[in-house]
């Protein structure tokens, strides 16, 4: 190999190596990487003349790198939730642990007794009026009549009526056979009283 020829093919794989090592992308040659190797690329020109004959070696540029701007919007901090502690017992409107177990949140003002309107039935002309006892974590525990009739038999069917509204802890509930005209007041006098609440 010719003297000119290996200088060329030397000067080639050191500007190889430096552009490389530049952008760096470890460049290989003959199994060598540039990483690590501290080369200078000529900056005069693109052509090397050697021996009268312009050769011109191929030339990379390197692209500008654009990094990621940092954001300047200030972060604002995130609350903290409060943590249950102590013994596990709740007051006001919080809920605590006990044993591992969540008690519901205990609501401040739903304990007592609360009396509806009094709601006419058209079509038979019964009436009823009721009131609802609840206790301090808002369970239902009593529905008591305050003012109850129905005819042509109708007046058993209030038993199982305040019965349907403390198991359904509301007026959610079907209605009673053969006192569907009885049951529809009777709901409309419970949540007339559940309102009050």
């Amino acid at each position: 190999m010719r003297t000119s020829t290996k200088v060329a093919v030397s000067l080639f794989t050191l500007g190889t190596l430096a552009v490389s090592y530049k952008l760096g992308n470890p460049a290989t040659t003959n199994g060598l990487t540039a990483s690590g190797v501290t080369t200078t690329a000529p900056t005069t020109s693109n052509t090397v003349s050697l021996g009268g004959t312009p050769s011109a070696l191929p030339t990379t540029s390197p692209t500008p790198s654009t990094a990621p701007k940092k954001s300047t919007k200030k972060k604002t901090p995130a609350k903290k939730k409060p943590t249950a502690s102590g013994s596990g017992a709740s007051t006001g409107t919080g809920s605590g642990t006990t044993g591992g177990t969540t008690t519901p949140p205990v609501t401040t003002g739903v304990a007592g007794t609360k009396t509806g309107s009094l709601f006419h039935e058209n079509v038979w002309g019964g009436y009823v009026q009721v009131s609802v006892t609840k206790d301090a974590s808002g369970t239902i525990t009593a529905v008591n009549l305050v003012q109850a009739n129905a005819t042509g038999g109708r007046n058993s069917a209030f038993s199982i009526l305040q019965q349907a509204a403390v198991q359904a802890q509301g007026s959610n509930f079907g209605n009673v056979s053969r006192a569907t005209y009885t049951t529809q007041v009777f709901k409309q006098a419970l949540d007339s009283a559940l309102a009050k609440f």
